[in-house]
């Protein structure tokens, strides 16, 4: 078997364990409501009874991921990247008459709200490399996927745009404990990456104490921020834990 082979056997068993690992893990998770991913936005001042911008502590243009009661992840459509992780499952705000005046929201209950976890405000949080170099890249969102016996697996997808060079993401979160705290286990499958290419991404959001570890693909590197190197096409499998 030649060398371009194995390599491209080796992905291969690797998306096949990874998609395995997957429906096993989503499998033995309840999910806290029907819909469990959703477009909105997050009004984390609840103060005032605004329409969400930026200005007045809104998050717009969010991906509402709700694995478990013990874990919300938010995604940006803007970024292309985990947003935000809370220990608890937000409810919907502003479902009075002025709905339609101040738009949909999503806010934290006030008596059993959990903690923010992470919060990453990483302006471009991912990073095009051509022979180590950064590149001027965007991220275009592609919208998501569900999957699985039950509908129960979610896929974002986003690509990353550097010229005329297009690298697409797909990443599918799961809720894991982590030594009996919060965790999430993001699995990416990148595709379109050339000879020399590169992904970077910033991963560290901490708000509470915060550890990453890898365990298929890319790599690790610094601590503070913590960044993911892709170095080829495939699977990458990274677990975040935090303690409340």
């Amino acid at each position: 078997m030649s060398t371009s082979s194995r390599l491209h056997f080796r992905r291969g068993a690797g998306l096949c364990l990874a998609a395995a690992l997957l429906v096993a893990e989503a499998s033995a998770q309840t999910r806290p409501r029907d819909p469990f991913v959703f477009r909105t936005v997050l009004k984390e001042n609840t103060s005032t009874t605004q329409a969400c911008t930026a200005a007045n502590g809104c998050m717009n243009r969010l991906v509402a991921v709700l694995l478990a009661p013990q874990m919300t992840a938010l995604y940006s459509t803007l970024t292309g990247t985990l947003y935000l992780t809370r220990n608890a499952v937000p409810q919907d705000g502003n479902l009075t008459y002025s709905h339609t005046q101040y738009g949909g929201r999503l806010q934290w209950p006030g008596t059993s709200g959990g903690t923010n976890l992470h919060r990453n405000v990483e302006d471009a949080p991912w990073t095009f490399l051509q022979a180590g170099s950064p590149l001027a890249s965007r991220v275009v969102y592609r919208g998501f996927e569900l999957s699985g016996t039950n509908q129960e697996i979610v896929t974002l997808k986003h690509d990353i745009v550097a010229g005329a060079n297009v690298v697409s993401v797909h990443e599918t979160p799961e809720y894991v404990a982590v030594g009996g705290n919060p965790g999430l286990r993001r699995t990416f499958v990148v595709s379109g990456l050339a000879a020399g290419q590169s992904l970077r991404l910033h991963l560290s959001g901490q708000v509470r104490p915060e550890t990453w570890t890898s365990t298929v693909g890319g790599t690790l590197a610094g601590t503070s921020p913590v960044l993911l190197n892709i170095t080829e096409n495939g699977v990458t499998v990274i677990t975040g834990s935090w303690q409340p």
